[in-house]
Formats: structure tokens, sequence, C-alpha cells
């Protein structure tokens, strides 16, 4: 049994149903299925009132033999009321039958018509906390004659249309994202849209060098999905706040370094301002109070008298691991060369750019001088 649209007047009705219960028009028993376009129509038309498909041939019955000639016997009379009152047996049994199975059937056309409201209002329901469009449109497809159909497709044509609203969001920037957020707070891409302007914000604060950009952050996503990390960065950067007495004091070391330490030709002296052996002194690897002594010789040439370093006091400096995993500096700042000659009338002077790491006591690790 299946659910068709009435041939007559259109409303549903069973194939096995006797009449339709809306126009009255026979049912069971006078449907063609048409093989073309698989539409049913009555048997009282010649072909397909859809597709134009001739309705196939009635088969012919074979006429039944005819019953032997009544033989005459002396009981006649008596037989003949057997055969009625067994006809009349027979006849009652049928419409008892007849009865039985049309109570069945409607009881049977009663049960499916229920259950099928049932599936009906319980997908119409379940589209309350959907967003995709197949599901409504599948809705609309399965039930056609619902009551909510307008309902549905209302609903259908609004997700459409804030789908388009979402893929233009997804390829402008922030303040694109922030317009669809605020528009549609409750949308089924609201939680991916949340989730993409935090990652930006977090590429901004990561790219904000001051630290000011990690409040930000916070300030914007307190629950958000990198606010643990950028608490704790938060935390590292306070660690690796350098003071402005410790700043002093690594003035003052460089300034002793390039005008005493590194002048000496002493090793004893030298070493006691660097790490032995450093990472690296001007490119050479793994050096020594050897290797820097052997560097400021080569600068003193035949007229040369001294050398004279002033370490600018802008310098750059911030925490960082050494290579023992300590915590200790990186300094960068410029250093003003003067070289003292015994023709006084050519003085010389250089600017370098000097980048070093120290330890937490300020002994050098590595320097180099550009």
């Amino acid at each position: 049994m299946s659910m068709i649209k009435c041939p007559e007047c259109g409303n549903r009705v069973s194939t096995m149903a006797g009449t339709c219960p809306t126009c009255g028009v026979a049912i069971h028993g006078h449907l063609i299925h048409c093989e073309d376009c698989g539409t049913y129509y009555l048997d009282r038309d010649s072909k397909c009132p859809y597709c134009g498909k001739e309705a196939p041939a009635p088969q012919e019955t074979p006429a039944p033999c005819p019953p032997p000639p009544e033989q005459p016997s002396p009981h006649h009379s008596h037989q003949r009321k057997n055969r009625h009152r067994t006809a009349w047996r027979a006849a009652g049994m049928a419409f008892f039958l007849l009865v039985a199975g049309g109570a069945s059937v409607g009881g049977y056309y009663y049960y499916f018509l229920q259950h099928e409201m049932r599936m009906e209002q319980e997908r119409y329901e379940a589209l309350e906390n959907l967003s995709e469009p197949v599901f409504f449109e599948q809705f609309l497809a399965d039930f056609p004659l619902s009551e909510h159909q307008e309902e549905v497709k209302a609903r259908l044509q609004q997700i459409k249309a804030q789908q388009a609203e979402w893929a233009k969001a997804c390829q402008g920037d922030r303040a694109t994202l922030q317009a669809f957020l605020d528009k549609h707070p409750d949308s089924f891409h609201a939680p991916r849209c949340a989730q993409l302007i935090d990652s930006i914000d977090w590429q901004q604060a990561l790219a904000d060098t001051t630290g000011k950009g990690i409040d930000h952050y916070l300030e914007l996503h307190p629950e958000g999905m990198y606010a643990d990390v950028a608490a704790k960065r938060k935390n590292d950067l306070a660690k690796a706040h350098v003071s402005t007495t410790e700043k002093s004091m690594i003035l003052g070391m460089l300034d002793t370094f390039f005008n005493q330490s590194m002048q000496s030709t002493e090793e004893e002296v030298v070493a006691q301002a660097i790490v032995q052996p450093m990472e690296s002194f001007c490119g050479k690897k793994n050096a020594t109070a050897a290797d820097i002594i052997q560097y400021v010789k080569k600068k003193k040439t035949a007229d040369v008298i001294g050398l004279h370093y002033v370490v600018s006091n802008t310098l750059s400096v911030r925490r960082e691991s050494v290579s023992d995993g300590s915590l200790g500096y990186h300094v960068e700042c410029t250093v003003d060369e003067t070289v003292s000659r015994s023709d006084t009338t050519k003085p010389t002077t250089h600017c370098y750019k000097v980048s070093c790491r120290l330890t937490a006591d300020r002994q050098i690790v590595q320097m180099s001088i550009r």
C-alpha cells in the first residue's frame, strides 16, 4: 500500500482505499500505474493524462465452461433446498469477510495517517535546531501538503541569504566578520565567526612588540582560544622587563670592556669580562681572551697611539636565555670609535653596531661588531 494523490480531486488517499474519502471516486481496483511517468490514473481513461502513454489493454478472462446438465433425481427438490441453504451461508460468510476486511483496511489506513502526521511534526520540530538548507529542502519534498510549507519556505530563503552573507564575510577583514557576528549573533556560523575574530586579534597581539597587544587581546577575549597562552606570555614579558638600574650597569660594563678589558694585553684581564670560550666574537667561534687581544692588535697600526670608545646610552636590552639555559641579556647598541694617531691632524672615527649576549652576571657570551 502507498499514499497517492487522488486522480479525481488531488487529495491524499491510499491505493487500498475502496473510494476516496474526499470525493467518493472508486479507487481500489480502478487504478492504472503508468510505467513511463510513475503516476496513478483511473481505468476510465484510455491513456495517461500526464505523459500521454496509452493505457494497457485489459486482459481477457476465458469464459468458464458450462456446467454439465443437471441429472434428474428423485430427491431433486431436497437437493435444491440444500443448495439454497449453502448459498446463503456462503453469501453470509462473504459479507462478513468483506466487512471485516474493510474494517481492517480502514484501521490500517487510519494508523498510517496518524504515523505520517507524527513523523511530519517531529521533522518540523527538528528544523528548529538546524541551519543547513538541505534539511529544509528535504522536508518540503517529503511533506508537500504540510501545513508548515510556507513557514519552512520562508526560513529556507532566510538561511540561504544568511549563507551568502557569511561567504562574503569570510573573504573580508576583521571588521566585516564583526559586522556579521553583530547582525547574526545566533547564526549557525556565529561560533566559527567568533573563532576567526579571535585568531585575527591574537596574531595582532603577537605582532605588537610593546606587550600592549597581549593586554588588548585579553581585554577582548578573556576566555578566548589563546587566553591561557596570552596570560603566560604576559607573565613572561613581565619577567623579561629590564629595569633602568640594570641598563645602567650593562652600559658601564660595556664601557669598561671596550676602553679597558679589550685593550689590555693580559689575557687574565680580558678573561674576567667574558665566558671562555665565547660562542663567537666578531665571527670567530669559540673565541678566547687571546682572540680578542689579537683583534685589537690588528687595529693598532704603527701610527696609532690609542683607541677610545663611547657606548651610546640608548642601548636596547631584553632578557634572553643563554647557552647554559640560564636567563641573561641580549643587548644592541652603537659604539663610536676614535683612533688617536701620532699625526694629530689625522684622527679617525667609526660608528659600529654592536650586538652581544650577556650572562646574568654581565659576562659576555657572544659579540658581533659591524
